[in-house]
């Protein structure tokens, strides 16, 4: 073509431009953002068993990353030193105005909690030589969180059985699957393709001949969907993977890890279609959408049909407000206690983002229960009173047949606060305990006011009757049953609700009151209820994989039932050592990065469950295990 003709074709195209919009054609937006992946797949193995589709699964990766627009640095069966090479290449290229993805097929190994991707030439004896010579994914999400790039996703698709042999009496690292991260890294989604201590499976059936494993496959699907936000996407593949892996036996449930700002399309959404008269000047995207917010915030329909039509917009979290109230905005925000109305300043706010628009809750009617009769510890030191709270859940059965201590079957009511007196005790790991971890130490004096804490673990009942919908893995389990799936920030938009219900006012314990409590008033207790875990507790040794209804247990000596057991429970307290001079444990959170867990769940063993181990993890983290205790408010 000459230069002519094709200045002349340039010419009539511009002439064109205003006449597409009129008749209305629709263009697809292309990403502005710089795209930079990393992709790296091991199947070769030399000294560990060789893996069948991580290669695949990386390829395949890598093609349909690169047909979104993405610079792909890609690596197959590679050594440590060529696996260093490439996540320096990637970094490189990573830059505040860009979209970040690391997506690695391979074998991985947890060890004290860290993870380690593992290259083709890992050759380990013993944990140290797994340390030295794998890559340490704490120190990758550091080093990705520091190029501020503007949206960053790590996907690992590395849990399958510990590729190491026992030597002696101890393997090296867990049994299988990866730990939750540890990397104080902000701005990072971090996907797992199973949960804690599960399985990746990579074929369905004997029969099944996808060159790609379970998570990958369903994973390569959802980005083919437009519009498609990624927290969106990694839910569906989330969901389908559960389905999947349960339909022939398996349970496998990714994990997600969420502290991103933001969100991320693989494929836009296409531009609406318009028709606008040559003599009307358009006001921009913005100001349309600032317009119709500004006729749509005084009524629940008009919220409704703002979330509808700008499920992105900047006034999504106040909508969001109104649209499951019968309040307008202001009269919402007033209401609601650390909401700001100002739609640029709400980021520590963020709602679900699975959750759009619900339905209106309403509000329980206050629910008849029997109050127990006051009692005394079995030492006749410390008053216990049990009392009945009122935000009982219309879905909720009003009591439940369940095992006393004993095991003897009896009435038990469901939704009751014990009193906890105040007092002294000394907190931590002592020589009362065993096995002492560098966290759990030292013991000290800690004095806490009395407080009134749930006598059971929050149910799924409870949450459903509230927040509408049931987030628990194990809801077939039933109302009875401990919610769980929940992060600490769930838990924090459910404790508003509840409160907003003028039923009370309830909050998560601090850490000292979890284990004052646990400890039936800080006696030197292995479990929370004595020395022998089995009657208090469901665990790893006597749960069957899964949780059980609340109550079933024996109780502590303040008549407090799961505290050890079932499921971890969040406190309001951020993580800091003991020997830290701002005694984190003792209030609830000042903004630090992580958050405590208490008690041990239905698959940890003897040392999870002690009454002082502690657990933390970033409050956005979300899993299977993870559910809450409340503590009532004086009245």
């Amino acid at each position: 073509m000459t230069h002519s003709r094709l200045a002349w074709l340039v010419f009539l195209l511009v002439l064109a431009s205003p006449l597409f919009a009129v008749l209305g054609v629709e263009k697809r937006v292309h990403p502005a953002e710089k795209r930079v992946a990393l992709v790296i797949g091991n199947n070769e193995y030399t000294h560990v068993e060789k893996l069948n589709n991580a290669v695949a699964d990386a390829m395949a990766m890598k093609q349909q990353l690169a047909s979104y627009g993405f610079d792909v640095v890609y690596r197959e069966n590679v050594n440590r030193k060529e696996m260093n090479k490439a996540i320096d290449e990637f970094l490189a290229k990573l830059s505040a105005d860009s979209v970040g993805l690391m997506f690695y097929a391979g074998h991985g190994v947890q060890i004290k909690a860290a993870n380690y991707l593992l290259p083709i030439d890992v050759e380990a004896i013993k944990e140290n030589d797994v340390v030295h010579d794998s890559i340490d994914m704490s120190r990758v999400q550091d080093q990705l969180s520091e190029t501020k790039a503007k949206f960053s996703l790590v996907i690992l698709d590395a849990c399958r059985d510990n590729p190491f042999k026992s030597t002696g009496s101890r393997s090296i690292g867990g049994s299988r699957g990866l730990a939750m991260p540890t990397s104080n890294a902000s701005g990072i989604m971090v996907v797992y393709s199973a949960g804690a201590n599960q399985q990746a499976i990579d074929r369905l059936t004997a029969t099944d001949n996808d060159p790609n494993g379970l998570f990958t496959r369903e994973f390569l699907k959802a980005m083919k969907k437009p519009g498609l936000k990624v927290q969106d996407l990694v839910g569906e593949v989330r969901q389908s993977v559960i389905d999947q892996a349960k339909s022939v036996g398996h349970v496998q449930t990714p994990a997600i890890y969420d502290q991103s700002v933001g969100t991320f399309f693989f494929t836009q959404p296409p531009v609406e279609k318009t028709t606008v008269p040559h003599d009307v000047v358009v006001p921009s995207q913005t100001d349309r959408e600032t317009v119709f917010w500004q006729s749509a915030k005084d009524t629940q329909a008009g919220c409704r049909a703002y979330l509808e039509k700008y499920p992105q917009g900047e006034y999504v979290i106040l909508a969001r407000l109104c649209a499951d109230s019968t309040q307008s905005v202001a009269a919402r925000v007033v209401a609601t206690e650390g909401y700001t109305s100002d739609p640029r300043k709400v980021e520590t706010l963020k709602t679900d983002p699975k959750v759009t628009d619900p339905a209106p809750i309403q509000t329980p009617v206050p629910v008849e229960t029997k109050v127990t009769t006051p009692k005394t510890d079995p030492k006749g030191t410390v008053p216990v009173k049990a009392e009945t709270i009122v935000v009982n859940l219309t879905t909720q059965p009003k009591t439940a047949t369940q095992k006393k201590a004993g095991g003897a079957e009896g009435v038990v009511p469901v939704g009751e606060f014990v009193t906890v007196p105040g007092g002294s005790f000394e907190m931590g790991c002592g020589p009362w305990q065993s096995d002492c971890e560098a966290w759990e130490k030292s013991e000290h004096t800690v004095t806490v006011e009395g407080f009134e804490i749930g006598q059971y673990e929050v149910t799924q009942g409870q949450w459903k009757s509230v927040m509408g919908a049931n987030p628990s893995h194990f809801s077939s389990c039933g109302d009875l049953c401990p919610v769980e799936q929940v992060s600490w920030e769930d838990v924090q938009k459910f404790i508003k609700k509840l409160n907003g219900l003028g039923q009370g006012s309830y909050r998560m314990p601090t850490e000292a009151e979890w284990e004052f409590a646990c400890r039936s008033g800080g006696r030197p207790e292995k479990y929370c209820g004595g020395d022998d875990l089995d009657p208090v507790a469901w665990h790893k040794g006597n749960s069957g994989k899964k949780t059980h209804p609340v109550g079933q247990k024996s109780p502590n000596g303040l008549g407090i039932f799961d505290m050890s057991g079932n499921v971890w429970e969040w406190v309001c307290s951020d993580y800091g050592l003991y020997d830290d001079q701002a005694r984190h444990y003792g209030k609830c959170s000042i903004g630090g990065v992580k958050r405590v867990l208490r008690g041990g769940g239905w698959d940890d063993g003897l040392v999870g469950a002690r009454s002082t181990e502690r657990g933390s993890i970033a409050p956005g983290f979300k899993d299977v295990s993870l559910g809450i205790r409340l503590v009532r408010e004086s009245r």
